[in-house]
């Protein structure tokens, strides 16, 4: 009974992890491309990058200290309306003049509600 449990709820923690993994290795391949057609230069695009890679730092212990206030599943599902604001201001960057910066800090934080939890969780039911 206890490893049917630990079986159902490792297949949903690699599925959810394929499938954050493919989408964003398709965005990791595809914002780079989109901010450069739309007239970024490729050193704003690196600091994109480095900035959101910072925001995924700080967030991280942002994300820890909400994971004991709330649980990994409740910040999990709090990443969601997160992952949602980053797609719009993902859409409208080029028309209503959105700072690609700001668009760099709400990806890592987006990615560190994601990461630490999904570890975390990986780390309980392999242990």
């Amino acid at each position: 009974m206890i490893l049917k449990l630990f079986r159902k709820n490792i297949n949903k923690l690699h599925t959810m992890n394929s499938l954050e993994g493919l989408g964003g290795s398709l965005m990791g391949i595809y914002i780079p491309i989109y901010l450069k057609t739309i007239g970024y230069s490729w050193e704003q695009v690196f600091i994109y990058f480095i900035i959101q890679n910072t925001a995924l730092l700080f967030a991280s212990f942002v994300v820890a200290y909400l994971v004991r206030i709330f649980s990994l599943r409740r910040v999990l599902l709090i990443r969601f309306p997160v992952l949602f604001i980053f797609l719009i201001l993902l859409f409208f960057i080029e028309t209503k003049n959105i700072s690609i910066y700001l668009l760099a800090l709400v990806d890592g934080l987006q990615s560190g509600m994601f990461w630490l939890p999904m570890h975390i969780l990986f780390s309980r039911f392999i242990s």
